[in-house]
């Protein structure tokens, strides 16, 4: 277990030194160069903090992901000893923690907009985001997120999904399954809202599109023994079983994958699937070969997944960056990085007009793509700034292995 447990910190060490650059990135060479210096030096953030929201799940009894608010954390530190924070001027993270309850997530969603500080929020991980996208537009606040999961977050102006959220997420497995041969794919999901209000609006329509058939298999958060459904998904005659749902339910999906013996089926996972957490209960015999659809990819082997990794080893040392524990990242950078050009006063007024003029913007954690946030990307979905989604590989260790990138628009045009 030891040894899987540090697989992501043996793949980071494994590829620094090596000499690469990353187009408006990070500039890395032999002899000691800072790993973290963008290309044309490093600028520091001075003078009075501008506040950011961050919202993020931790505690809660179905998921709980506080390596996703440290990686949101280290990006903000990062931004502020290198890229000039927002407007020349340092980030001051303002957390507000939910417990993944509709009670906890509304709470939440209104302290934010109860704070006239703040410039813009930021989420790192919540399954219930169509709770606190109204809430918080509704103060004139900008909303950004990595996952955009919901469609209140694809749909409502003020709202911003650097990834393009449930677009790339679902459309990537579709477009996955279609790739990939498959006539049948069983989809083993969590019964959260979070997730069946996404398949309905997004992974349904997705699959129609791609010409494969989904069936969707439920199963509460918590069950202990995934068996009987893993089970009914290869009596039916899926060629492939995608998963869908936090690390324990994904841990247990794979458990019950062995148990019956299905090890030869194709299996297909969210990033969720391939977090420390998984990683680490999984049996070697179904890691090896399973495919992760993200709305990035937070590998070491890739130059932006060099740079990620290099941060939060510096900013939060001994986080899991794996899976959508970068989602914190990638909101709070995708944030900086479409304000970059912003002068003069920062509020949340000139926030939003530098988000949603955005274009072309490099994108936080994929690879060779961009993102933009001004409606251009998907018409039915104006706050999907991305449509691109990422294939990785896992192998026995539960290291993930970049394979490609994709783009999703075309299935929900």
């Amino acid at each position: 277990m030891t040894t899987r447990r540090t697989s992501w910190q043996k793949l980071a060490v494994a590829v620094t030194g090596g000499a690469l650059a990353v187009g408006g990135g990070v500039a890395r060479a032999a002899g000691g160069t800072d790993p973290l210096e963008p290309e044309g030096g490093a600028v520091a953030a001075t003078g009075d903090p501008v506040k950011v929201g961050i919202i993020n799940v931790e505690g809660g009894q179905t998921i709980s992901a506080p390596d996703s608010r440290k990686t949101g954390e280290a990006a903000a530190q990062y931004a502020n000893e290198y890229l000039g924070g927002i407007g020349g001027r340092p980030i001051e993270l303002v957390p507000c923690l939910t417990l993944g309850t509709p009670e906890s997530t509304i709470s939440c969603a209104n302290e934010m907009a109860s704070n006239d500080e703040l410039v813009a929020v930021a989420l790192a991980t919540e399954s219930s985001s169509d709770l606190i996208v109204p809430i918080v537009t509704g103060a004139g606040i900008p909303y950004v997120t990595a996952v955009g999961p919901s469609r209140a977050d694809l749909t409502t102006p003020g709202s911003f999904a650097i990834t393009g959220g449930a677009v790339s997420n679902y459309g990537g497995m579709a477009k996955h399954a279609q790739d990939s041969g498959y006539e049948h794919v069983t989809m083993i999901a969590m019964n959260i809202s979070g997730i069946t209000v996404g398949i309905d609006e997004f992974a349904v329509p997705a699959f129609e599109g791609a010409g494969v058939e989904l069936e969707v298999v439920y199963a509460d958060p918590g069950t202990a023994d995934m068996t009987p459904t893993v089970t009914s998904a290869v009596q039916n005659g899926s060629d492939a079983i995608a998963i869908l749902g936090s690390d324990p339910f994904c841990a247990a999906t794979l458990l019950a994958v062995e148990a019956v013996g299905a090890t030869d089926l194709d299996i297909f996972g969210s990033g969720r699937c391939a977090s420390e957490q998984v990683i680490d209960v999984a049996p070697p015999d179904v890691l090896e070969g399973m495919t992760i659809i993200n709305f990035y990819y937070a590998g070491a082997d890739e130059p932006v997944g060099q740079l990620y990794h290099d941060i939060v080893e510096r900013y939060a040392p001994g986080t899991d960056g794996r899976g959508t524990n970068a989602s914190g990242y990638v909101s709070v950078l995708g944030l900086v990085r479409a304000t970059a050009g912003l002068e003069g006063e920062v509020t949340r007024e000139t926030v939003m007009e530098a988000l949603t003029t955005s274009n072309g913007i490099l994108s936080p954690l994929t690879a060779d793509e961009t993102f933009s946030c001004d409606g251009s990307v998907v018409a039915a979905y104006p706050g999907a700034c991305s449509a691109a989604y990422t294939v990785s590989t896992v192998d026995r260790d539960g290291i993930e292995h970049f394979v490609s990138t994709g783009d999703a628009s075309d299935l929900f045009r």
